[in-house]
């Protein structure tokens, strides 16, 4: 079998990273932060000292356009959470080479296209 020339192993590289991107499951942005908050309630304990405040809860914020949404992650389903947002970390650093390949197959294409008008 012949030499294979580089567009046919970006090609190749692009299809393994396509499998791998369909692969990737649940996924969302944002982070997850711990807050310990005072209630509505005049005369509780937590108006009076930090260490009275109530939680640990969990928030999970993220972007949607410009506003910035957060919702409160029961503790027992953290350990997910935090898989959902390290899914989407991959996705963006997967999708940002899947573009760069393309990217080069596309301009050595371009190039080709010159080189074989060219000789006509």
């Amino acid at each position: 079998m012949g030499k294979k020339d580089q567009e046919q192993l970006w090609a190749e590289e692009f299809q393994r990273l396509k499998k791998e991107i369909s692969e990737i499951g649940i996924f969302r942005n944002g982070s997850i932060s711990k807050r310990w908050q005072t209630c509505g309630n005049s005369r509780c304990r937590c108006k009076r000292a930090k260490e009275y405040r109530h939680g640990p809860y969990y928030w999970w914020t993220t972007k949607e356009k410009t506003k910035t949404r957060a919702i409160l992650v029961p503790s027992e389903m953290l350990d997910e959470a935090y898989v959902y947002i390290e899914n989407s970390r991959l996705l963006r650093k997967k999708m940002k080479i899947l573009a760069k390949l393309a990217d080069k197959i596309v301009q050595n294409r371009v190039k080709k296209y010159r080189e074989k008008s060219k000789k006509h």
